[in-house]
């Protein structure tokens, strides 16, 4: 057994040592905190960055399209106004054929000139049916777009 004097001295030791090892415990954990800490900022930061600049990507993106769509819907426009300037000489090569189909027989000639009249509304109006179904593929992708 201890004698009296050296119970107090060792447990005095053994208080001395655990307030080190609190000390210790304590200088490490916020030593770990404060690294963690800095560890969460910089991959927040880092995050943010990211996020930023996919952001700026993306509105470049949104402005490349919206553009895109502004040149095509300017494209469309044209493109109908010359569907529509095709228009002119259909109904003229319709109106010549008609003057020369209501001739009376004396006068009905079939030559040349009426064969090349049938040729040009022909193909003016096959033109016009193609151009119709690439507005309408174009119109339908322009909506799928859209929505």
């Amino acid at each position: 057994m201890l004698s009296f004097p050296q119970k107090p001295e060792k447990q005095r030791s053994a208080s001395h040592q655990i307030g080190h090892e609190a000390k210790s415990l304590r200088n490490e954990t916020n030593n770990q905190t404060k690294w963690n800490e800095h560890d969460n900022s910089t991959r927040l930061s880092d995050r943010t960055d990211e996020v930023e600049k996919w952001k700026q990507t993306l509105h470049k993106c949104l402005t490349d399209v919206d553009a895109e769509i502004d040149a095509l819907t300017a494209m469309k426009d044209e493109a109908e106004q010359a569907l529509q300037a095709k228009n002119v000489p259909l109904d003229t090569a319709i109106e010549c054929l008609t003057l020369r189909e209501s001739r009376r027989n004396i006068d009905l000639v079939k030559d040349h000139v009426e064969e090349e009249l049938h040729k040009e509304v022909e193909v003016i109006e096959g033109i016009h049916i193609r151009s119709v179904k690439l507005f309408s593929s174009c119109a339908f992708c322009r909506n799928h777009i859209n929505n």
